[in-house]
């Protein structure tokens, strides 16, 4: 269970440089864009002035105060980005506790282990809503999927006061080979960007769907939510032959 501990905790280490590599990418462009738009209308309001008759030197200093829809969205970005590093904070010092002192304390996390190959690697952040008693609550979890030349492992963890929500998630998903699949192709679209596909799996698709797919990956859902349409067509064909051999007689 170490080693897939170590695999949670390389995850998070992967987010945490990710985000601020996106972090200090977004904070960049949007004092390039503040510098270029301040100097184009500066360049304008000078020539109109001069054309006007106004004086160079009279022309002192320019300040620009209106709602740019640019600068919202870039500053919408870096809030959302600074919140992850955050969350994924918690996450660290939680797993990093955890593997010093080599208990389950902090993060709760659960291991699948599945005799055949899902043709994809997968490393990174989700999350899900779940339903207690009274409220919803975000639950956010670190999602791994590892394959092997004959075997993939599925390794998903979160805060250790969500476990009971994650194992619950978890069982609605593993009482089916199909239905693990449909999970994963989650995770690939409302999860983690973070993942390598066989390069057949995709040719497989039609060119609609992978326009369709793409689209998906850029809607706000959450890796409880199912892709309208699947991804993993050969291995599901493959894996109803093996479940229901004599349909092929």
């Amino acid at each position: 269970m170490e080693d897939f501990r170590l695999q949670l905790y390389r995850t998070i280490c992967r987010e945490i440089i990710a985000n601020e590599r996106s972090l200090k990418s977004f904070v960049l462009r949007k004092s390039q864009y503040v510098t270029f738009r301040d100097e184009t209308l500066n360049d304008m309001i000078r020539k109109e002035a001069i054309a006007l008759g106004v004086l160079p030197e009279q022309m002192k200093q320019f300040t620009h105060e209106y709602r740019d829809h640019r600068i919202r969205s870039l500053n919408a970005a870096i809030e959302e980005i600074k919140t992850n590093l955050l969350h994924l904070d918690v996450f660290y010092q939680e797993i990093f506790n955890d593997i010093r002192k080599a208990k389950i304390q902090k993060i709760f996390f659960q291991v699948v282990g599945m005799d055949w190959v899902i043709p994809c690697a997968l490393a990174g952040r989700g999350e899900f809503i779940a339903q207690t008693r009274s409220k919803k609550v975000n639950v956010e979890v670190i999602i791994n999927v590892i394959p092997y030349h004959n075997r993939t492992y599925v390794i998903i963890g979160t805060h250790h006061k969500m476990k009971e929500h994650l194992k619950s998630y978890l069982r609605r998903y593993t009482e089916h080979p199909m239905k693990m699949i449909a999970m994963i192709e989650s995770w690939m679209l409302y999860g983690s960007d973070h993942w390598f596909l066989q390069p057949a799996v995709w040719w497989e698709l039609a060119e609609v769907d992978k326009g369709l797919l793409i689209e998906e990956m850029f809607t706000k859902k959450n890796i409880n939510e199912l892709p309208p349409l699947p991804i993993f067509i050969g291995l599901r064909s493959q894996l109803n032959k093996m479940m229901n051999p004599s349909d092929q007689a």
